[in-house]
């Protein structure tokens, strides 16, 4: 198997934990959300690197 499985097979728990974070309270702000908005960029990074697609841009809130 290559690192590419490897790394899709974690992209599916990387959003999840970034449900999780999000799902803390009814606001989206603060330190949980910054870290979900943090996770699911990193999974969209990872999933673009797996399927050689160009690097999403980071979204405003963590710039």
């Amino acid at each position: 198997m290559s690192w590419k499985f490897f790394v899709q097979m974690a992209i599916g728990p990387i959003h999840y934990a970034a449900t999780v974070f999000r799902n803390q309270d009814t606001n989206d702000t603060g330190q949980d959300d910054l870290i979900a908005l943090t996770l699911d960029y990193v999974a969209n990074v990872l999933a673009a690197i797996v399927t050689d697609q160009p690097i999403p841009k980071a979204p405003a809130g963590i710039r």
